[in-house]
């Protein structure tokens, strides 16, 4: 069974999604932020992201996140997926809240299956939280 959930994590948490480049500092004063899409996949070893050619197919070097050097795993404010690392922090861009928080469940999941405790949150935006209800508790006092 475990290999069984092991694999329809990493199908799940497979495909085509936006990178976070590295700041450029431009003229000491600003930073531009660079988005780049890269195909990511789950591996046994971690999370694996390629370049992408125009015709959406995976080329180059793969480049490994492993879940050895994960120390924080998020998902941000609906669709974005922060990953602090020993030497480096990683942001992905994922279509919707849902994907983003299936991802971050998965890869903390299988980075705990592969005997890593790396631990995991979901950063609701405030539109999204519940507002309290104050109201009933007064009704029935």
């Amino acid at each position: 069974r475990v290999a069984i959930a092991k694999a329809y994590m990493k199908e799940q948490c497979r495909g085509i999604i936006e990178k976070q480049g590295r700041a450029l500092n431009l003229f000491w004063r600003m930073e531009m932020v660079v988005w780049q899409e890269r195909f990511v996949q789950l591996k046994p070893s971690g999370l694996v992201y390629q370049h992408v050619k125009s015709n959406a197919e995976a080329f180059g070097r793969e480049k490994v996140i492993e879940y050895a050097s994960m120390e924080t795993i998020k998902a941000l404010l609906g669709d974005m997926l922060y990953l602090k690392c020993a030497k480096r922090e990683y942001y992905f861009q994922l279509p919707n809240a849902q994907e983003c928080e299936k991802w971050a469940t998965n890869i903390v999941q299988l980075a705990q299956c592969a005997g890593y405790s790396v631990p995991g949150y979901v950063v609701m935006p405030p539109e999204a939280m519940p507002a309290p209800d104050f109201g009933e508790k007064e009704q029935e006092a």
